[in-house]
């Protein structure tokens, strides 16, 4: 069943499909598809998108991430609309963590609305912990934003727990993926 779940660099030619999903995830607040060409020339950041197998031209979440020597900032993160609540999320997130930590990465922050708690479960359920607030941190109704990082991603309780969620995600997504 993994072998179906293909994670990849994000290209120019992914954009016209996350700016779908960006639009209709991030209603009111979303990027523009400008930010996400400029990110994709920056040398610190990495974008990734998710597609059901290599080849497939579905992309079916991405992410992005600015890397700042051992420590890496996830800047978005977003699943397609008809194919939330099954697990690609969690199954996302993972994968990005592994490729910060084979770059190198030894934890991770993000902001996260407070409003968000469907997010804030997703991230605590991968090892996220609320470290801070930011006030009035998003422009679009100034509402406050949750610090949120992970303990050392090379850490035992770390690994453990990503791999426990893998095997449980696994599980989970087998009957749609086969």
């Amino acid at each position: 069943m993994a072998a179906r779940l293909h994670l990849r660099p994000m290209r120019p030619d992914d954009l016209p499909a996350v700016m779908r999903i960006e639009e209709a995830v991030f209603v009111g607040d979303a990027w523009t598809e400008n930010i996400y060409r400029r990110d994709l020339a920056n040398p610190d950041a990495r974008y990734v998108v998710l597609e059901l197998q290599p080849g497939a031209h579905e992309v079916l979440g991405y992410a992005g991430f600015w890397r700042f020597e051992e420590e890496a900032h996830l800047m978005t993160l977003a699943v397609a609309p008809w194919w939330q609540g099954k697990g690609l999320g969690g199954w996302l997130m993972l994968d990005v963590l592994e490729l910060m930590e084979a770059l190198g990465v030894q934890a991770c922050t993000l902001e996260v609305r407070v409003s968000n708690l469907r997010a804030q479960g997703l991230y605590a359920s991968v090892g996220f912990q609320v470290a801070g607030r930011r006030r009035r941190y998003y422009a679009d109704n100034g509402e406050d934003a949750l610090i949120m990082t992970t303990p050392p991603l090379t850490s035992p309780d770390m690994q453990a727990l990503c791999a426990e969620r893998r095997r449980a995600l696994q599980n989970r997504l087998q009957p749609l993926l086969t």
